[in-house]
């Protein structure tokens, strides 16, 4: 395969409308948070749930924050 075979390709590129990009990028994020909670119960055990809700409070934007409360209500669920 050369360089020119991917310009000369008869299949579409994959655009995808709105919604699709939206639901990979959601599936993205729960992976993300699915990863943040494992590693963290595996760092730190019981005390997984408050290092979250530190992390969750400190100074590095709204989606940070808003990440790791994610991580650390996922982790209260869990008990």
């Amino acid at each position: 395969m050369t360089a020119t075979d991917g310009l000369t390709s008869t299949a579409r590129p994959r655009k995808g409308g709105l919604l699709a990009r939206w639901w990979r990028r959601r599936a993205a994020q729960r992976r993300q948070v699915d990863h943040a909670v494992w590693d963290l119960r595996e760092r730190y055990g019981d005390a997984a749930w408050q290092v979250a809700r530190a992390s969750a409070r400190q100074p590095v934007g709204f989606e940070r924050r808003r990440f790791w409360r994610k991580v650390a209500a996922k982790l209260q669920r869990l008990g």
